[in-house]
């Protein structure tokens, strides 16, 4: 049973990786298998939640009912950002429960390697096959920011490795490829979250320095902006020069980007377009067809005051449960930090399925590897 709740948890990734279709895909298959498995277990008291799960959870029935009072339980734009949801706290009570030592930790990092293989050579075809003139940075399948995102949380994933000494000090390596990979698509936020959560982990894990450390930022501070130079006329004479005159406007307007874009585009025009055209009736009983680019202007429109509460208030919850998990065990609290942080600009978590599941499976680890290296009684969880 444990070897196919990792295997089916692994599979959702790669199918979501290379299928984010309206129609049934095979990511979806291994997920309803997952949900009747964790269905069962849970009914004959097999399984048992955890804060983590009940917090991300309880959003759920608001999304369910507004789809059911505006008629939208089969609308195709419902159904794709709420199975990119639910599938993500199925694969994390499943997996939740099934991890039972730090052997099984290492070993969900193995199977879980194949996706990272899936991902980087998928990402070396876009390099080859996407570039237009008309970008100044690299295209992808599912955005640029989305698969700049994919990789911060791979970094967090490696420094988690680090700090814990689950795998030794070439995992490092890892950061850095997933560092070009996040300069290549230009996403300053992803970058930003990459340094700071890099910092954090140094600064407050307490741990000594090794040179292996030293010698990986070195590498990535020094050598990592010739080998970026170096990649980009590599792949396109003219590369270069689009993607530095992109990332000087990016820089150049951040205050107003931030502001025009990321507050008012995203977070406060919809709201007033829906009030404009839909009148005030939608704050009560949402409008699940109404999908939004940002979770504040996302859980208001499609779930309404209630919905959109419930989301606020659960997430700060799981903020404040995660950060009681200081000191050495801040990678938790990061992960969450990061994702909650990333949907106020980009809403992964509805829109882009792989980026939710790989964060519900990414605190089924954190979490288990916090509860199995404490010695926590499992009955005695912190609810």
């Amino acid at each position: 049973m444990k070897f196919l709740v990792y295997a089916l948890s692994v599979g959702v990734l790669i199918g979501s990786y290379y299928s984010i279709a309206a129609g049934i895909t095979y990511a979806d298959i291994a997920c309803a298998l997952l949900l009747i498995i964790s269905s069962y277990k849970f009914i004959t008291h097999q399984w048992l939640t955890d804060r983590f799960f009940t917090l991300t959870a309880i959003y759920v029935p608001f999304m369910i009912a507004a789809a059911l009072i505006n008629g939208d339980l089969t609308n195709t734009i419902f159904i794709n950002y709420f199975r990119n949801y639910l599938w993500g706290v199925v694969i994390y009570f499943s997996l939740s429960n099934n991890i039972k030592s730090i052997q099984d930790i290492k070993k969900l990092i193995v199977i879980g390697s194949a996706f990272l293989v899936v991902f980087l050579l998928n990402y070396r075809t876009m390099m080859q096959e996407t570039y237009s003139e008309n970008l100044a940075t690299l295209d992808f399948g599912y955005g640029r920011n989305n698969v700049a995102f994919t990789a911060l949380l791979f970094s967090i994933l490696f420094e988690f490795l680090y700090y814990t000494k689950l795998l030794k000090s070439y995992v490092l390596l890892g950061i850095i490829i997933m560092a070009v990979i996040i300069v290549f698509c230009s996403s300053r936020y992803a970058m930003m979250m990459l340094v700071i959560s890099f910092l954090l982990f140094r600064f407050l894990s307490h741990q000594k320095v090794y040179g292996s450390e030293i010698f990986a930022i070195s590498l990535l501070i020094i050598i990592g902006p010739i080998l970026y130079k170096y990649i980009l006329t590599f792949v396109d004479s003219s590369f270069y020069e689009y993607s530095q005159s992109y990332l000087s406007e990016k820089i150049n307007g951040a205050g107003n980007d931030f502001w025009d874009s990321r507050i008012m585009s995203i977070n406060v025009k919809p709201i007033q377009h829906m009030l404009e055209f839909e009148g005030s009736t939608f704050l009560f009983i949402g409008k699940p067809s109404a999908i939004q680019h940002s979770f504040l202007s996302h859980s208001l429109i499609t779930t309404g005051i209630a919905g959109c509460l419930c989301y606020l208030i659960t997430n700060i919850k799981l903020l404040n449960w995660a950060f009681q998990f200081k000191g050495k065990y801040l990678f938790l609290f990061i992960v969450t930090m990061a994702m909650f942080a990333n949907d106020f600009i980009t809403n992964a978590r509805f829109i882009i399925g792989i980026n939710s599941i790989f964060y519900c499976i990414l605190c089924a680890i954190m979490y288990r590897y916090i509860i199995i290296n404490e010695n926590i009684n499992i009955s005695k969880r912190v609810h």
